[in-house]
């Protein structure tokens, strides 16, 4: 396993997540590395969510890349219907940096 900020930073909930359904809810060659790299298994299914959000509402670009997680998860939750968004990943979005 490779250390690094990204496996710093999930190291604490590891197991946690490693009991859960885990659904990548984005394309990005960088998501998918870091939770390969931790070890954890996943589903892959980018979001068709626009990234049109008005960045002129939201108070800081780490607002609004909070928000644009957010939806791309709904987004493939409801395309998935049965998948829910788990209150730790609303709660990590809510309290920590993009």
């Amino acid at each position: 396993m490779i250390v690094d900020e990204d496996s710093i930073m999930l190291q604490p909930i590891i197991s946690e997540l490693s009991s859960m359904r885990i659904i990548l809810a984005s394309g990005s060659p960088r998501r998918k590395n870091v939770l390969s790299k931790i070890g954890l298994k996943f589903e892959v299914v980018p979001s068709r969510f626009e990234e049109n959000l008005d960045k002129s509402s939201f108070n800081s670009a780490n607002d609004y890349a909070k928000e644009t997680a957010l939806k791309k998860a709904e987004e493939v939750a409801e395309r998935l219907q049965g998948v829910k968004i788990d209150a730790w990943m609303k709660y990590f979005l809510k309290h920590t940096r993009a």
